[in-house]
């Protein structure tokens, strides 16, 4: 079969979450398995191996996203594996960059000014106002997490650290409200997650009414996001990830026949070293791919690929789907989880078609006269400064 090769390795570093959120994937999910402890000797042995035989020849710059339960509860581990990785990025001439996900409650300023020196793009877990978050994301003690991470946040803010908030959306607050919550607390990014339990165990699943709430956010949302475009109000606009990437695709950019790229253009390296198409798939039974002795075995990769990773052509759902060139679909994890590759839900179908909707709303509204806004938008500023030069929001 085709030869893959990687320019992302995905750590999991941590077998440990202070937190109890009730949609937590392992949590949640009937297959998950018993969290296996980290080896760090079997984890170096595996980044060894994925730079060694795994990455592209001559790659200039490789990216290393540190996630899964709470990194950031190793924090001793996570420092040592990027000191590690940065002594392997001289010796063999690459660029690393480095990327975390946590839940936000471990941020000291010893970790923080670690994350700054070394460039970390960060992703904060944070489903907006403190009635809303704290009903999902609690410590074990059953006390609220809202507090602690909006102060950890502040302290991001003070020390120039730009941070993505990851969001889980509920229909108990309108989405416009919510993302202009975020605005106020500075974040650069939103990406905005649709719970997707495919049942009701969880508060916010989906109902048919708040289907079409959601779609009328995302209106309002839109409306307000051109007003700021026209006008001079896009630098304290957090960028919304979906949006973000559906004026990409727009533009001509992010077009792909499959919904990531996970197997294909990065992996997933478990804390006992084994390797996984990423960081969600590390250690539910029948995933592995193989591991530094074994390398990547074929027969393993090719049945993730054809079988838990297919073309967006080969899910019936999807293919005559106008937007299926643009919508990232359901996790591939997700539908592992629910043991059907080729499922998709309504719910979550119609979260996509209103971010893209409104993305087209924008791109419609700002081409002609703001094109420096849609860029701004679409996160292709720095590929194109010379379209935000003296622009409105650089007064």
């Amino acid at each position: 079969m085709k030869q893959y090769r990687y320019g992302s390795l995905a750590l999991d570093i941590s077998d440990k979450c202070n937190l109890k959120c009730i949609y937590c994937f392992e949590a949640v999910c009937d297959f998950a398995p018993l969290v296996s402890g980290v080896n760090p000797a079997a984890l170096y042995r595996g980044i060894d191996f994925f730079l060694e035989n795994l990455v592209p020849d001559n790659a200039e710059r490789l990216d290393f996203h540190f996630g899964r339960r709470e990194p950031l509860m190793n924090f001793p581990l996570l420092h040592d594996v990027v000191r590690y990785i940065e002594s392997r990025a001289e010796e063999a001439s690459f660029s690393p960059r480095f990327h975390l996900t946590t839940n936000g409650t471990c941020f000291s300023s010893e970790i923080i000014r670690f994350l700054k020196g070394h460039d970390f793009d960060l992703r904060v877990s944070l489903d907006g106002f403190p009635d809303v978050h704290d009903k999902h994301r609690r410590f074990k003690d059953n006390s609220g997490s809202f507090d602690r991470i909006v102060a950890g946040l502040s302290i991001l803010r003070a020390e120039g650290v730009r941070f993505t908030v990851n969001s889980v959306y509920h229909p108990d607050i309108p989405i416009y409200q919510t993302y202009d919550f975020f605005g106020r607390i500075r974040a650069s990014r939103v990406d905005f997650f649709p719970l997707w339990i495919p049942d009701s165990r969880a508060d916010g699943y989906f109902e048919p009414s708040d289907v079409r709430k959601m779609e009328r956010d995302l209106d309002t949302l839109a409306d307000d996001l051109i007003e700021r475009g026209l006008g001079s109000g896009l630098h304290s606009a957090p960028r919304i990830v979906q949006i973000e990437n559906h004026l990409q695709y727009l533009c001509g950019y992010k077009r792909s026949p499959f919904y990531c790229g996970a197997g294909r253009t990065y992996i997933g390296l478990s804390g006992s070293g084994h390797f996984y198409p990423c960081l969600k798939f590390i250690n539910l039974p029948g995933w592995v791919l193989g591991d530094s002795s074994l390398g990547i075995v074929d027969k393993n990769l090719e049945h993730y690929l054809s079988v838990a990773a297919p073309e967006i052509s080969e899910i019936e759902t999807c293919r005559d789907c106008t937007i299926h060139g643009a919508c990232k679909g359901l996790c591939y994890v997700d539908r592992a989880g629910i043991d059907d590759h080729r499922r998709s839900f309504s719910f979550y179908c119609s979260f996509q078609k209103g971010l893209f909707k409104a993305a087209a709303r924008l791109y419609s509204a700002l081409k002609e006269t703001r094109p420096d806004a849609v860029v701004t938008l679409a996160g292709l500023a720095e590929t194109f400064p010379e379209l935000i030069t003296d622009s409105p929001d650089q007064a």
